[in-house]
């Protein structure tokens, strides 16, 4: 065997691509290059001691390994601190200090002041909230409020003029199927009601009285709960929901240049306590069965884009693909969050990378982009962007959590009126649960809706493709991000 090349591990970061991590490791190297105290003892040639600056009496190893990798020489530095074991893959303050120390790194420039200020924000808390207004000159909040008023009768309004665009738009359903199409428009229109208003079957009845006396909503009287009940397991009723969800989403086509991707567990929410007290926290009975949805929203209003169902069993990065394709259509995704479960080369960041959307996806610790063959050039960037230049990386990647917030915050709206009765068949997922789950998404889109329409003066009609929410006065991303 040859003998090996000595290791190439000297690189530059500007400083405006520093994280505050190794801001930290840039002012502990300039703290014991000064002297002004003992921080550092050189043990050996490979390895150093850290003592802490909270905790007296605390140190932290950091050690220098030279290691051969397919026949190549490579340097790695390992250190003992907590904050090292959690993040793995990047550096903590103390193994960059040790690479400026010993010549690996070199920081091109000076941390600006915004930089620091960004970094004391982090560190204290969070940060200032943006100041944002609506088109008449109020606050976002006294427009948020004035937005939860109006959605009892706003949300009505929607759904009838989702029906009206989904009618016009089959104008030849009652010679297809003896107008059995334009009967399931009404029924898939009573359902959302139900999810909206968000009371039992046996309360709604008055509420649909009421509309129909009002003349507004479509019903000769209001169904029965039993009738309800067979609606919600209508499977006819899936595509004409998961059209109109997709009908929701017209509106914000400008407003959204980055999707989010994660998945929950939806189905049997309102059974979940009592599955909780008789089987413990991990119901691991062979006959329990969940379903999985797998949602791609927007960065910017958490507007629903796309949604798909499987079998809890099943893994997320096996459906990414398909939600990315059902909403390319209607929207120009410039970039992709998702957390470390999507870091797929040949099924998520290859065809993504095809259609020119870049990921935001942690890399993992021991995950190396060199191996990837079929899309080197992707993986590649991938690499590069999470370890050179983390602070823009994570400046996007702080966004991801809010998906969270959408589930956390649908399953509240959802307590109290989860009520379908539907159960899976054998290797199939219950139609009342995936009716349900859609009606609850489109609810989420139509409070969007509201809420948009409060703040920027557009009054949303879907059968205007044309109307849409302006883009935003200050976006959360850019397109040149």
């Amino acid at each position: 065997m040859g003998k090996l090349d000595a290791p190439k591990t000297h690189h530059t970061i500007a400083a405006g691509d520093l994280d505050d991590r190794q801001i930290d490791g840039l002012l502990l190297h300039q703290l014991i290059l000064s002297g002004e105290a003992e921080r550092r003892i050189a043990v050996s040639d490979a390895q150093a001691i850290y003592l802490s600056s909270k905790d007296a009496g605390v140190s932290y190893t950091v050690e220098r390994i030279e290691r051969n990798r397919r026949g190549s020489k490579i340097v790695e530095y390992r250190c003992s601190c907590p904050d090292s074991a959690k993040q793995g893959r990047r550096d903590c303050q103390h193994r960059f200090a040790e690479k400026l120390l010993r010549g690996d790194v070199t920081v091109i420039g000076k941390p600006d002041a915004a930089q620091l200020q960004l970094r004391e924000q982090i560190k204290a808390g969070r940060r200032p909230a943006r100041q944002r207004f609506a088109h008449d000159g109020r606050t976002i909040k006294t427009a948020q409020r004035a937005a939860r008023v109006r959605m009892s009768s706003e949300i009505p309004r929607l759904i009838l003029s989702l029906k009206a665009a989904w009618d016009s738009e089959h104008s030849d359903a009652l010679s297809l199927r003896n107008a059995r199409l334009t009967a399931d428009s009404i029924r898939a229109a009573t359902l959302i009601l139900k999810i909206c208003e968000g009371k039992s079957a046996d309360a709604m009845v008055e509420r649909y009285e009421q509309l129909i006396d009002d003349g507004k909503f479509p019903l000769r009287r209001a169904p029965h709960q039993n009738t309800l009940s067979l609606w919600i397991n209508d499977p006819a009723l899936t595509p004409i929901l998961q059209e109109w969800l997709a009908m929701t989403t017209w509106p914000f086509r400008v407003r959204e240049i980055a999707a989010i991707a994660d998945a929950t567990k939806v189905s049997q929410l309102r059974t979940a306590h009592a599955r909780l007290v008789d089987y413990g926290p991990k119901d691991k009975r062979p006959t329990a069965r969940w379903m999985k949805a797998h949602v791609l929203i927007g960065v910017e209003t958490l507007v629903v884009m796309s949604v798909f169902f499987s079998e809890s069993t099943s893994h997320d990065s096996n459906h990414l693909m398909k939600l990315i394709d059902d909403a390319l259509p209607r929207f120009n995704i410039r970039f992709l969050l998702a957390d470390k479960a999507y870091l797929v080369e040949k099924s998520i960041l290859g065809p993504i990378w095809e259609r020119s959307i870049k990921a935001v996806i942690p890399v993992k610790s021991r995950w190396d982009a060199e191996t990837k063959k079929e899309y080197y050039d992707a993986c590649k960037e991938l690499a590069d962007w999470y370890d050179h230049r983390p602070r823009q990386f994570d400046e996007i990647y702080r966004l991801r959590p809010k998906i969270e917030g959408l589930f956390s915050l649908m399953k509240r709206l959802a307590d109290g009126y989860c009520w379908s009765r539907g159960r899976p068949r054998e290797g199939d997922i219950s139609i009342a649960w995936q009716n349900e789950t859609l009606c609850k998404f489109i609810y989420m889109n139509l409070r969007c809706t509201v809420q948009l329409e409060e703040e920027t003066g557009v009054d949303i009609d879907y059968q205007l493709r044309s109307r849409f929410f302006p883009p935003p006065d200050k976006p959360l991303l850019h397109g040149d991000t």
